[in-house]
């Protein structure tokens, strides 16, 4: 985690508030934040974003049975994002050359 999140468990633990610190904007930290404090515990509270050191993170916290505790999982999701957007590229880039041959 401290890899990529930058924090250590131990400073997590004594001071969630420093999450917010990673994040590439305030914004981002606040919606996040947000959203979490409003999140019922039913499910799974699933979000990406992206930290200051530019690494898109996915975080999924899931409420235990007897309610009691949160479990956090973080997952570096920066490789398979890049693949995904220049997937997304080159199908757009197919799509416009199969459109210029339709319409010549």
């Amino acid at each position: 985690m401290e890899s990529f999140l930058g924090l250590s468990l131990e400073s997590l633990q004594s001071d969630i508030s420093l999450f917010r610190t990673v994040f590439q904007s305030a914004e981002e930290a606040d919606r996040v934040w947000k959203a979490y404090k409003a999140w019922n515990g039913q499910g799974e509270f699933d979000r990406q974003y992206q930290l200051k050191n530019n690494t898109w993170v996915r975080m999924i916290v899931r409420r235990s049975e007897n309610t009691v505790h949160e479990i956090f999982t973080f997952w570096d999701t920066t490789k398979i994002r890049g693949q995904v957007e220049a997937y997304e590229k080159r199908l757009r880039e197919a799509e416009e050359a199969s459109q210029s041959k339709t319409t010549f």
